[in-house]
């Protein structure tokens, strides 16, 4: 073979390697997304993500609203499928995918050919200009097993704000949270979880329009709630320490699992950013607007006139949907249902 010959085909080789090589490094690097206050980073190296809110100190300066070490590897969302869980992240032999989109970004994740996973990531923003904005994470589930099968979604959030305040995390209803506490939005009136310091608040909500409700939601210690195993082991009022882990604490937050036929799709909704009394669904400038705040009313009182105010407003708010069906929800009508229900309670307990 001529020698000139097998050199070139040598030099090209070693090019093309090293195309393959550049194009592979550009792939892996972090993308960068900011939005009002709001500045997101999605790493296509780990399929993780970090959010972090505009500092009011400094020029351009943002500040993590959860752990961002090592491209935010603790934290992360987890797919039950069947009877198996598989973590939403980048796995050997398997392909992962960061694409940027109008507005936010998605990752693509091909895990199993059991199901197909996109979380795609935007911004909603408020109509109060003094509002913050909010990050939306929309996870479809998408069964591709060729059988019916049930799936579920759980997200695994490593928070550290609260962690040298004294007060790991607080509601819409609890101001202090400091010890391993389990919520279950459905039957409670929590409707946000919140992680603060003097300088930042990550806030997650868990009711209101456009949110996927949890079905449970725990706050332990990082160390504990750190498996793939589904299900945890809750302890009420143990405290956020290990044996390896202290004073660290971290959120699980599950949602309802699903039976899906096959090629059907479920899409899991999260909403999260900084605080903000606009986003809290129940109260809002102090006057009641929607039923479900006038179940947490109806429960913080016994009191008839009271009550006979809180009727009032319910039967004002029947009103509204019954000259517009589209401005109720569901779970705001179930809402009314079980308003109705608390409210009758307390009227036999009053006479």
């Amino acid at each position: 073979m001529n020698k000139r010959f097998v050199l070139f085909l040598f030099f090209f080789y070693c090019a093309l390697i090293s195309l393959i090589s550049a194009e592979q490094r550009g792939a892996k690097e972090p993308l960068e997304i900011i939005h009002s206050n709001l500045k997101l980073i999605l790493y296509p190296e780990s399929m993780s993500f970090s959010l972090y809110q505009l500092s009011d100190v400094g020029k351009g300066r943002y500040t993590a609203l959860f752990e961002d070490r090592n491209a935010s590897a603790t934290s992360w969302f987890s797919v039950q499928s069947g009877s198996k869980v598989f973590k939403l992240t980048r796995r050997h032999g398997k392909s992962g995918i960061l694409e940027q989109t109008d507005g936010g970004a998605r990752f693509i994740f091909d895990l199993t050919d059991d199901f197909q996973a996109i979380q795609s990531f935007s911004f909603i923003d408020s109509k109060d200009s003094d509002s913050r904005s909010l990050l939306k994470i929309e996870t479809s589930i998408e069964n591709t097993s060729g059988k019916p099968s049930q799936f579920a979604l759980k997200a695994f959030i490593d928070t550290f704000l609260g962690e040298n305040q004294g007060v790991h995390f607080s509601t819409n209803i609890k101001d202090r949270i400091s010890t391993e506490t389990m919520l279950t939005p459905y039957e409670s009136m929590d409707s946000v979880l919140i992680s603060k310091n003097r300088e930042a608040s990550l806030m997650i909500l868990l009711k209101g329009s456009n949110v996927s409700v949890p079905s449970s939601v725990y706050v332990a210690n990082w160390d504990r709630l750190n498996t793939l195993s589904w299900t945890h082991e809750y302890h009420a009022g143990r405290s956020f320490n290990s044996l390896y882990a202290i004073n660290d604490s971290a959120v699980v937050i599950q949602w309802p699992s699903i039976e899906l036929s096959e090629g059907n799709i479920v899409v899991y909704t999260a909403l999260l950013g900084t605080y903000s009394d606009y986003w809290i669904p129940f109260e809002k400038k102090g006057t009641i607007t929607n039923a479900s705040s006038i179940i947490q009313s109806a429960q913080l009182t016994k009191q008839k006139s009271k009550q006979q105010l809180l009727i009032e407003k319910l039967l004002e708010r029947i009103k509204e949907i019954e000259l517009n069906p589209d401005v109720a929800t569901e779970e705001e009508l179930l809402q009314l249902n079980n308003a109705l229900d608390v409210l009758l309670n307390q009227g036999s307990q009053l006479e």
